[in-house]
């Protein structure tokens, strides 16, 4: 995840050289924020399209009750969600209320 991190980093770098080569940035100001901003917003979309469907650390994992498909060592896949009760009583349920210890954390795909 750090290498696709560092080529959105250049990748941006590069739009904010773009800006620099306009000979007068006055009159391109509107149209290079355009371009800028569809550029950040593609490779932010082509990011997290590959995180949506990439193993995730269960520590970001969303704490909200959401149904997420958790991966449990070895080789055990879930559909399971966060419970808190309380600051007390806080865990990771499978579909039966049965306590799980998740690795790793994806979300749902979409439906058919």
């Amino acid at each position: 995840m750090k290498e696709k991190l560092q080529k959105a980093r250049d990748a941006l770098s590069s739009i904010e050289d773009d800006f620099r080569d306009f000979p007068n940035p006055s009159e391109c100001v509107r149209d290079l924020m355009q371009l800028r901003n569809g550029k950040a917003l593609t490779i932010i979309d082509s990011i997290l399209s590959e995180l949506d469907s990439s193993w995730q650390p269960i520590e970001i994992a969303p704490k909200n009750g959401t149904e997420i498909l958790g991966y449990m060592k070895p080789k055990k896949v879930e559909l399971i969600w966060f419970f808190a009760a309380s600051s007390a009583t806080q865990n990771w349920l499978d579909t039966n209320g049965k306590i799980v210890n998740p690795t790793h954390w994806m979300p749902l795909p979409e439906q058919p």
